[in-house]
């Protein structure tokens, strides 16, 4: 598969995906529902490892992915508290914030300043998350409803991290192993929580979630191999561009036809302008 076709591939999936958590989060609190997603995960990148028998990862390998992993668990968190909390079509928007943080981390971590137009793009994508629904910017602190939102906002800057973490470690390992790994690292991580917390009964599934929750397995280890694949051969910058672009757009429709949220005028305007920001502040530019 083609680095490009990857990439549109991996950003509908990630599409799909929303809408499947944004189901189960009705079922499972935010905890469990990322433990029983990561080993569903891990169970089907075990199986693209054991047909495709990769070598070992080299030692470098181990760090960038434990500090990706220790993100990851709080970015998981903080997306599914932020579904449980928001309408769907407004919290998926606010993940165009993740390449704002991408730009802005390649500053400290890659030796990059952003450049006029991706900075005029954070302008954008920042306007267009304060316009979302009622009350502006001032609804996404306040207490009442704003708390989803501010999830949200954190989910985007812990991706924003791993996004430059993985990277790193896939120049050691391959991207079945780093699946594979990844998943299972999250997962056990929020499965001790949970142990540490004495909240085990928590695990059971609801038999109305069984088969959701291995279809929405299912297409997020597609998801996250096929980013892999797509950032060996495609800029990392591209890549966000077109995922974050396919989900925002598939929110505001998703919303109205499966979870009866409105379509407003406000908030298609919104939409547009944080996509526009959201793919001008990714012109291309390489990680060192």
């Amino acid at each position: 598969m083609t680095g490009l076709a990857a990439t549109v591939a991996c950003a509908f999936a990630w599409a799909t995906l929303d809408v499947l958590r944004k189901s189960l989060v009705r079922h499972l609190e935010p905890l469990p529902l990322l433990v029983w997603l990561c080993c569903g995960q891990a169970l089907v990148a075990g199986i693209w490892v054991i047909a495709e028998a990769p070598g070992v990862p080299q030692p470098a390998y181990y760090g960038w992915t434990a500090a990706s992993i220790a993100v990851g668990v709080a970015a998981n968190l903080a997306y599914l508290r932020g579904l449980e909390r928001s309408p769907f079509s407004v919290a998926i928007p606010l993940l165009a914030f993740v390449p704002v943080w991408t730009a802005l981390f390649g500053i400290p971590l890659l030796g990059q300043l952003p450049t006029t137009a991706q900075a005029l793009g954070v302008v954008a994508v920042v306007a267009g998350a304060a316009s979302l629904g009622d009350g502006g910017l001032r609804q996404i602190v306040s207490r009442a409803g704003g708390r989803g939102r501010l999830d949200m906002l954190l989910a985007a800057l812990g991706w924003a991290l791993t996004i430059v973490l993985d990277r790193r470690a896939l120049a050691y390992g391959a991207p079945s192993i780093h699946t594979a790994v990844l998943n299972a690292g999250i997962g056990i991580s929020a499965l001790v929580a949970i142990v540490a917390r004495g909240r085990w009964r928590q695990l059971r599934v609801p038999r109305q979630a069984v088969g959701g929750l291995v279809v929405a397995s299912i297409v997020a280890a597609s998801a996250l191999g096929l980013q892999f694949l797509a950032i060996r051969d495609v800029l990392v910058a591209v890549v966000e561009a077109v995922k974050r672009t396919v989900g925002i757009g598939a929110a505001v429709l998703v919303g109205r036809w499966l979870f009866a949220e409105a379509i407003t005028r406000r908030r298609l305007a919104a939409v547009a302008l944080m996509a526009a920001g959201a793919v001008v502040v990714l012109q291309p530019w390489e990680l060192g």
